[in-house]
């Protein structure tokens, strides 16, 4: 297991010193999530609220699926995730 501060996850979607050393050191992060995640044009938008949305986007993609579902309890997040048209839920805090 291997656990990212915050100031090493935003060196994943933003290119800072050191983020090809971090890139090279973990391997198995998806370059495709990292470029989707750095695409994003919203400014405000947080690292890992990035990532997120970043996988959900990258995974429906590959899989041809549609998200039944993006959960979670951070209302930042959920915006975000409802204005990319994904279907979001709190159990329990709906």
């Amino acid at each position: 297991m291997i656990y990212l501060d915050s100031s090493a996850v935003v060196k994943l979607v933003h290119l800072e010193a050191w983020t090809r050393e971090l890139v090279s050191f973990l391997g198995g992060v998806d370059d495709v999530v990292r470029a989707t995640a750095a695409a994003f044009e919203d400014g405000s938008m947080r690292t890992l609220d990035a990532i997120h949305l970043g996988t959900a986007l990258v995974l429906m993609a590959e899989s041809s699926q549609d998200l039944e579902a993006f959960v979670a309890y951070d209302r930042y997040l959920l915006s975000a995730a409802a204005a990319m048209d994904m279907p979001i839920h709190s159990p329990g805090q709906e």
